[in-house]
Order: structure tokens, then sequence, then C-alpha cells
């Protein structure tokens, strides 16, 4: 009797369960997916190019980056210049504040940036020319590295000799009018 009572009990309760508390039915996901369509710039639908000015004991650079194609592409316009070099003495300063995250490029267009360092007279001795490339990273895939008038890419920044005393190099985000 008491096996009987329990099974009714037991009964009784998945039957209260199934109509007090019904299944609810998941949410589905929706059956469709929004992408953002990114159409960057390939290394060879840009042309690159900074050119250098002296000044008071300063360099100044004016860097572009230009659609040479026929078709309107997209750049990361929100990165800054970046340096290569192997001398321990040189520091990077981001300057200004970040563009837009991406930049849509018409054929033709051209976008602006600026590099600014020290031509030697914060050493307090001798100083060497230190090789140091200027790149910007286009796409999550791509860097450009920026050329001198169509010369190579290399650019000799004077440093100090002595290893305490920094060359800061100043770099700035992309823009779509030119820095000054």
């Amino acid at each position: 009797m008491r096996k009987l009572l329990f099974f009714i009990l037991f009964l009784l309760i998945i039957l209260l369960g199934v109509f007090i508390f019904p299944k609810k039915n998941p949410v589905s996901a929706p059956s469709y997916v929004t992408t953002i369509s990114q159409n960057f710039c390939l290394p060879k639908n840009i042309e690159t190019n900074v050119s250098f000015e002296g000044g008071a004991g300063n360099i100044y650079g004016s860097v572009t980056i230009k659609n040479v194609s026929s078709k309107t592409c997209d750049i990361q316009g929100d990165k800054f210049i970046s340096a290569k070099f192997s001398a321990p003495n040189i520091s990077i300063s981001q300057q200004g504040k970040k563009g837009s995250a991406l930049l849509h490029l018409q054929p033709g267009q051209t976008v602006y940036s600026q590099i600014h360092f020290p031509n030697g007279p914060q050493c307090n001795g001798s100083t060497h020319q230190t090789a140091v490339n200027f790149n910007y990273e286009i796409s999550p895939e791509s860097v450009a590295t920026f050329v001198q008038n169509g010369n190579l890419p290399t650019t000799n920044v004077t440093t100090c000799d002595g290893k305490n005393q920094l060359t800061q190099i100043d770099v700035w985000s992309i823009s779509l009018t030119p820095l000054h």
C-alpha cells in the first residue's frame, strides 16, 4: 500500500509539473546574420610618401597615403604612424587623438599624417644617423611603409650616442586634412 501511495504521489507531481510549469520553448536565434563588408585597400592600391623639412633643430615629416586604384577602398583610420628601428635610445610618442575607425578612400583621394623629431641638439655629446622605417597599418592584414619622394623607405634620424639620452619621435594618426 505504501508503494502504491508513493507511485500515485509521484505521478501527481509529474502531472502537476507538466500542467502548472509547461516546458518553455527556447528562443531561437535569428536566421540572418548582419556583417559589415569591408573592402580594405591592398598595398598595391595605395601610394605612400613622406617628405621631411628641417627648421630650428627639428625635422618635420609630412605623410600621405593616396588611393591610386580605380575603386573606393578602406583603410583603418584609428591607428598611429609606427616606426621600426634598432637603436635602444629612441622613444615613440603618439600625439593627438585617434581618427575614425575606418576611412573610405575614393580613387585619387589622399589622407595625411605627420612625424616630428629633433635634429641632434637634444644630445649632450656626439650623434649618429639611425635608420628608421615609418609604417602604417592600413588593414588588419597589411602594413604600408612610407617612402621618401619615391626613394628607399629608410629615413636617417639623428640620434645621440649616449645610451641614456633619448631621441623622441612624435607620430600622429591619419587625418582627412593635412596636419601642420
